[in-house]
C-alpha cells in the first residue's frame, strides 16, 4: 500500500514501559506479553493509561531485538519490577499509518527511510510503533492500524 508521510512536531510523552531483549522471530509474542505485564501493573497501581500502546525498537539485530513496550500515561508512576518510567522524545518526527498485518510493518519503516533520504534528514533515535487498533479488539489483520513514528534529528543550521 502507498504510505503517506506526515511531518509532525511531537510533545514529550510520559510512558510506563518494559524493556526487553527478545529473539527476533518471537518479537510479536514478546511484545504482546510485555503489554500484558505493563497493563497488569497499571491496573494494580491505578495508573490511567492514556490509551496509546507503543513499542520502540531500540536495536534491531538479525537474532535479537531490543524493544521497549508500554503505554503513554498522564503521570509517571513508581517503577515496579521490570516496569520503568520512561518517555518518548519531543521534537520533529515523520510519521505514517500502516494498515495491515504487523509482518508488513517494515514496509512502513522503509517508506519513512525513503522520505528521510529524499529530504536529507536523519533519524534522531529509534523509531516506535503506536498501535491505533489491533488485538484483542480487532481480529482481522488486514484492518490493523499502526502509526510508525521516526524521530528526526534537527536540521543543521547551515541548510538555508
Amino acid at each position: 500500500m502507498p504510505y503517506t508521510c506526515a511531518l509532525r512536531e511531537l510533545a514529550p510523552q510520559l510512558t510506563m514501559s518494559v524493556r526487553r531483549e527478545v529473539p527476533a522471530h518471537h518479537a510479536g509474542a514478546a511484545v504482546v506479553d510485555a503489554f500484558g505485564e505493563v497493563g497488569r501493573y497499571l491496573k494494580e497501581v491505578g495508573g490511567r493509561p492514556v490509551g496509546e500502546t507503543f513499542a520502540r525498537f531500540n536495536r534491531i539485530g538479525d537474532e535479537v531485538l531490543d524493544v521497549e513496550v508500554g503505554f503513554t500515561v498522564l503521570e509517571l508512576l513508581p517503577a515496579a519490577g521490570s516496569v520503568q518510567a520512561s518517555a518518548l522524545p519531543a521534537g520533529e518526527a515523520i510519521t505514517t499509518i500502516h494498515q495491515g498485518p504487523y509482518e508488513r510493518l517494515p514496509e512502513a519503516v522503509a517508506a519513512l527511510e525513503d522520505w528521510m533520504r529524499v529530504h536529507g534528514r536523519t533519524a534522531a533515535g529509534p523509531f516506535w510503533e503506536v498501535y491505533l487498533n489491533g488485538p484483542p479488539d480487532v481480529t482481522e489483520p488486514e484492518t490493523y492500524e499502526t502509526e510508525v513514528v521516526m524521530p528526526l534529528a534537527p536540521v543543521p543550521a547551515h541548510h538555508h
